[in-house]
């Protein structure tokens, strides 16, 4: 399992996040574009709701492993993605770096829990749908995960600049 790219991409997020000002960590660069914080919020709904589909058993599952979708694409940071689900819109409301550093460490403890016990082809066996790749692997999701989370951090980089920081 790649859990150790997923804690390193997990830590720098943290590390960014505590860097920042409260002021500097919810201004927004623009009406239309998300703040550090709200991103960061993102990743945490996300998680969330991954681990969550897991935990309930809201998957499928194959006599043989799931077909490996090119989940890469979404570090490709020139193709605009809408957040395909209203639920995993981060707020318009400030937050600090401390919420938001117990939201990730929480959504992160629930992803780990939610996959205790699964061996590697266990994950490569059960399956839920991603609405844009279609059905991934549980092992996809997590790999997913890192992805998208490397994808916002290049996002917060870009909001970071733009606002002077």
């Amino acid at each position: 399992m790649p859990l150790s790219s997923l804690t390193g991409i997990r830590q720098q997020l943290l590390q960014t996040i505590r860097s920042l000002s409260h002021k500097d960590l919810n201004r927004r660069p623009s009406d239309a574009e998300w703040s550090v914080a709200q991103i960061a919020e993102h990743l945490h709904l996300v998680e969330r709701a991954v681990a969550s589909q897991i935990r309930h058993g809201l998957f499928e599952i194959s006599e043989t492993p799931f077909v490996e979708r090119p989940i890469e694409t979404v570090l490709d940071r020139s193709v605009r993605v809408k957040v395909p689900n209203p639920a995993l819109e981060p707020k318009n409301e400030p937050i600090s770096s401390d919420e938001l550093t117990e939201k990730l460490t929480r959504s992160r403890e629930q992803l780990l829990e939610a996959i205790k016990g699964f061996t590697p082809e266990d994950l490569r066996r059960r399956a839920f749908s991603h609405p844009l790749f279609g059905m991934l692997s549980l092992q996809q999701w997590i790999t997913f995960l890192e992805y998208h989370e490397r994808r916002h951090l290049e996002q917060i980089s870009e909001t970071m600049k733009k606002l002077g920081i």
